[in-house]
């Protein structure tokens, strides 16, 4: 009985200071953690809502420079003119190797000829960016169109390009274009009627309850003629200074715009140009828009 009584006694303390250990380990790893502190979210490289509007003028400025200015100003969505395959390549590489990755969608109008001095041989047109995290499905739906007028000048393909995406988690379509710059009164009557195209598909591919946003470089002043079938047909500009005191974008004109759906922004966020008195970046000053929440 005496040997019983001892094996008993022996595992009951045991057991006893097993719990004790757990007790104490539990105790310093909770102390540890609550010394460290909880740890700080890692922050996204994007900025929710903003958008931006870059003219990457062909192949004439260095892809690590334009993901420089990218990466500095962090948008969510980057609508591209004049892109080029290649160069657009490499720029969506060296912005993936700095942890900024981008979906690259295309919309090219056109394959350059042989004899052009820029990206000859290359496919040439529009593009978007949209930034994301892990492996979130970012766009839902994308496509591009080609005007029904060329450029009158160079007889050039003009076109857009649309993506289906969210901002602030709400759906949100956003175009990117780049209208004829021929500036005789056919290339005016040429850009009227692109602005016709492209606000029709805007207006009645995007329902109501689906932000809708339009960018790129259209080749026209604030108040001109041509720019008159966007705000008859219900869209601003997102400079809430314009057209008084236009934020310009190249030279001392502004052909750079973010529109919006008056619908679906009644207020105007203000446009910010990115000062570039190097011409580092384009020829034109890359603009950018913080959309809020609608």
């Amino acid at each position: 009985m005496m040997s019983q009584r001892n094996g008993t006694a022996r595992r009951t303390r045991s057991r006893t200071a097993a719990v004790v250990a757990a007790a104490v380990t539990a105790a310093l790893l909770t102390q540890a953690q609550a010394a460290a502190g909880p740890s700080a979210p890692v922050p996204r490289h994007w900025v929710e809502g903003r958008v931006m509007t870059f003219n990457l003028h062909m192949d004439e400025h260095d892809p690590a420079d334009q993901a420089d200015l990218i990466i500095s100003k962090r948008p969510q969505v980057v609508a591209l003119q004049e892109a080029c395959r290649e160069h657009l390549s490499d720029l969506w590489s060296r912005l993936r190797e700095r942890n900024h990755p981008y979906r690259v969608i295309t919309g090219y109008v056109r394959t350059r000829s042989d004899g052009e001095r820029n990206c000859p041989g290359q496919d040439y047109g529009q593009a978007m960016l949209v930034a994301y995290e892990g492996s979130d499905v970012v766009v839902e739906a994308s496509g591009s169109a080609t005007y029904g007028v060329r450029d009158p000048d160079h007889d050039e393909a003009r076109g857009f390009l649309w993506i289906k995406t969210k901002l602030h988690r709400q759906s949100t379509v956003l175009h990117t274009t780049h209208l004829t710059n021929d500036e005789t009164a056919e290339g005016v009557r040429a850009r009227a009627a692109q602005v016709r195209q492209l606000t029709t598909h805007m207006n009645v591919g995007n329902p109501e309850g689906r932000g809708s946003v339009a960018l790129g470089d259209f080749n026209a002043v604030p108040g001109s003629r041509e720019l008159s079938g966007l705000a008859n047909r219900g869209w601003h500009d997102a400079d809430e200074n314009c057209p008084q005191a236009c934020q310009p974008t190249i030279g001392e004109s502004k052909f750079d715009y973010i529109w919006l759906r008056r619908d679906d922004y009644p207020e105007q966020p203000g446009l910010h140009a990115v000062p570039d008195d190097q011409r580092r970046w384009s020829d034109h000053l890359t603009a950018y828009a913080d959309l809020p929440r609608r």
